[in-house]
């Protein structure tokens, strides 16, 4: 899942278009370049490691999470969950690349 600020102006996928966006190397990083390829996004990638701080202090606009973990975190650091977007991916992804986020692929 991706998690972005409302506060950064990201509201649906299009706002993403040219923040920096936290992203995890290797094959966790497939979705997310499947999803900026889908809607033909043009972001600034700042590799994430094992850290959700650059996000949480402002310097990242969008952020790879983990709903069991990260997003948690992020919580917990004092944000409001009504002060985040949340964009999740699709779980057939993998096999057929539909993706969705918050909703079933149209």
């Amino acid at each position: 899942m991706l998690v972005a600020r409302k506060s950064r102006g990201i509201k649906t996928y299009a706002d993403m278009n040219n923040k920096k966006v936290n992203l995890w190397e290797g094959v966790l990083a497939i979705q997310p370049r499947m999803f900026f390829r889908k809607y033909n996004l043009k972001v600034k990638i700042i590799p994430q490691s094992y850290s959700i701080n650059p996000f949480l202090r402002g310097g990242t606009d969008v952020a790879s999470a983990m709903w069991y973990n990260e997003y948690h975190t992020i919580i917990n650091s004092g944000l409001d969950a009504d002060e985040l977007t949340t964009f999740f991916f699709h779980s057939r992804l993998a096999m057929n690349s539909s993706l969705a986020c918050g909703r079933d692929a149209e």
